[in-house]
């Protein structure tokens, strides 16, 4: 989340807490569910959403981490409209589903000779 709330609210925030969206003309807010401002949705995501809320879906929001510069949030799709029954409010990327991962075995402390083979050292 961006443009975050009072700390007295964010520090009382906790992960999977639910919280709501208040969606305004040009950005969706995050709000409690005693209706206390948290942070609102960065702008793009805002405008996407916005648009499908305003199509007839319907998505839940909970907390997902809270640390001192920031909140970050779950949006899950619980509800989409007939019209957009084979458009995915949030589309897989190719990298989605691909962590890269190097095991420790294959990482090596000594580091490789890159010297040319006529040179010396003097």
């Amino acid at each position: 989340l961006i443009h975050l709330g009072d700390d007295i609210v964010i520090s009382g925030l906790n992960a999977g807490e639910r919280v709501s969206f208040a969606p305004h003309a040009h950005r969706v807010s995050v709000e409690t569910e005693d209706s206390k401002y948290v942070g609102r949705l960065p702008d793009d995501l805002s405008r996407h959403l916005i648009k499908l809320m305003l199509a007839g879906n319907e998505y839940e929001c909970l907390v997902r981490s809270v640390v001192p510069d920031g909140v970050r949030v779950f949006i899950r799709e619980t509800k989409r409209a007939d019209k957009l029954r084979d458009f995915h409010s949030f589309p897989a990327t190719e990298k989605a589903g691909y962590s890269a991962f190097t095991p420790p075995e294959l990482v090596h402390e000594e580091k490789p000779d890159v010297s040319s083979p006529g040179e010396e050292d003097e």
